[in-house]
């Protein structure tokens, strides 16, 4: 099995009878966005949270693996707080992303 985590997506493949097949997702593609959305009482991850990028904006978070190169000093904070959809910070605990989720503003970390 391999699993390739980039900054956009996802790819999961396995080697069956000598053959690499990439696992599909449950809407049928070989790639997963890197997205987790939170709406309301649901949290949605890959193309769902895709799916309602547009009309919950602040509530999607992209960029992990940016944002753990940050817990460990790779990044400029501001420079990636440009790129984030939802409120990015830093705090002495790692990176968080802020989002309205289960009726309130949440902190949720990115590892």
């Amino acid at each position: 099995v391999g699993v390739d985590l980039g900054t956009a997506g996802a790819v999961v493949a396995y080697v069956s009878r000598g053959v690499v097949d990439i696992v599909q997702n449950e809407v049928s593609q070989r790639s997963t966005p890197a997205l987790v959305g939170f709406s309301g009482k649901e949290r949605l991850m890959g193309d769902a949270a895709l799916a309602q990028v547009k009309s919950n904006l602040l509530s999607t978070c992209r960029n992990f693996k940016h944002a753990v190169a940050l817990a460990d000093g790779g990044l400029e904070v501001e420079s990636e707080m440009w790129w984030s959809l939802a409120e990015f910070g830093i705090q002495e605990n790692g990176c968080f992303f802020n989002v309205f989720f289960q009726g309130e503003q949440q902190k949720f970390s990115v590892v």
